[in-house]
């Protein structure tokens, strides 16, 4: 039953003894090209365990946990090590992780349709001269701090992280998009039948005709500037031509809100079978990724950074949703395994916080694999049964305006 995380954990492991991938991966020659104490594995898993504490407490409870005859080493020489390691090595593990998710038989689709999205978000990162050259900074008059962008290319019927973009303040996110997309193409990431959930900052003619390009459905919300077009149409269900460019065709819907707003969707599937309900549903499928994001800067504490050098700050990113991409496939075991009650008020489903925290504990033993794995997933499982929470369909609550900003602490050694 837990087949994919253990061979997910295996395949990092081969990966991290191969002579060529740090080679590939180190950012100088010199860099870990002698036997020494902290040689390339044992940084790279030190870095991947972390649990947000004091750099004292990660490193001793490392040692403790890992289940081999590391020698002891001081927080100093962990920190000057990790900066040695280049963070595609991470980018490397992240997209391990999300190919073999990917490959799973009994995925979950719609309509026959593998459903993901792309969203953007901004990162709050420690406030050094360094950060704000690399990825600039956003703030007011009184107050400016060091931050980046993200994106991600998520399936949302699935929970998989399948690709991510960390880089300058208010780069694009379109380009950022195009990217991902293009390094998905590979059919080990998607299949023949895909959809794409987009939100308003991304409908263009350029992006239209992209995705017909590369195969891909699409249900995109449209700006609030609506084109008179579009604003003149009769009833709920139209097809439009572009008048600037006759071979992008678009089905216009129309979507009227319980809060008395209009909003716009539009689309490249023309089935009729598919009403206007239909599309408002499916877009709604949309905010899982909005509520991943939440897991990434809340449940992971990805802004509380372990590093404060660019470097760090890209390998946190990858190991975040390296992290959450394993527990991910745990939580989709252990649900499998989870005896359902027929009579209940509510449908639960396992804790995803909970998951995260206990693969986080038990990191370093399944990376190493000293243990044998299957055990220990199957005790995780166990543990993991009884951490319920309801679903409670229909749910919402509205934005607060303005906003504060939380910031995370360091963790100086």
């Amino acid at each position: 039953m837990f087949d994919t995380l253990n061979q997910t954990f295996g395949l990092l492991d081969q990966l991290l003894d191969d002579p060529q991938f740090i080679k590939d991966n180190r950012t100088s020659e010199k860099a870990f090209s002698r036997k020494r104490i902290l040689d390339f594995k044992t940084v790279f898993y030190c870095i991947c365990s972390s649990q947000k504490r004091s750099l004292h407490t990660e490193l001793s409870s490392f040692l403790m946990k890992a289940s081999r005859d590391i020698p002891v080493f001081s927080p100093q020489a962990f920190s000057k090590a990790r900066y040695k390691i280049h963070p595609g090595a991470f980018y490397a593990a992240f997209r391990q992780s999300a190919k073999r998710f990917c490959i799973e038989k009994d995925l979950i689709t719609l309509h026959g349709y593998r459903v993901f999205a792309v969203d953007g978000t901004s990162l709050l990162l420690p406030d050094t001269p360094q950060n704000r050259d690399t990825f600039g900074s956003c703030g007011n008059a009184q107050k400016t701090y060091a931050s980046a962008s993200a994106s991600i290319f998520y399936d949302v019927l699935n929970d998989i992280v399948i690709d991510a973009v960390i880089g300058r303040r208010f780069s694009s996110e379109r380009k950022d998009c195009y990217d991902m997309i293009e390094k998905t193409e590979d059919a080990s990431f998607t299949s023949s039948k895909k959809l794409i959930l987009l939100d308003r900052g991304y409908p263009s003619r350029e992006m239209y005709l992209f995705l017909k390009n590369h195969g891909y459905q699409y249900l995109v919300r449209l700006q609030s500037a609506v084109p008179k077009a579009v604003l003149d149409m009769e009833g709920d269900d139209n097809i439009i031509i572009d008048s600037r460019n006759h071979s992008i065709v678009k089905r216009i819907l129309k979507i009227h809100l319980p809060s008395g707003e209009t909003e716009y969707l539009a689309t490249n599937l023309f089935d009729p079978r598919y009403t206007v309900e239909d599309f408002y549903h499916l877009y709604h499928l949309r905010w899982s990724i909005e509520t991943k994001y939440l897991d990434i800067k809340h449940k992971t504490e990805l802004e509380k950074f372990t590093g404060y050098r660019p470097d760090g700050i890209r390998q946190d990113f990858y190991v975040c949703l390296l992290l959450l991409n394993l527990s991910a496939m745990l939580k989709r075991e252990a649900e499998k395994r989870r005896t359902k009650k027929k009579e209940s008020k509510w449908v639960y489903q396992i804790s995803i916080t909970a998951v995260i925290n206990l693969m986080r504990e038990n990191m370093v033993v399944l990376l190493y694999g000293v243990v044998p794995r299957i055990p220990i997933l199957e005790k995780m499982s166990e543990v993991l049964k009884n951490k319920r929470s309801a679903i409670r369909p229909g749910r919402h609550s509205e934005r607060k305006r303005p906003r504060t900003v939380k910031r995370y602490i360091l963790n100086h050694k």
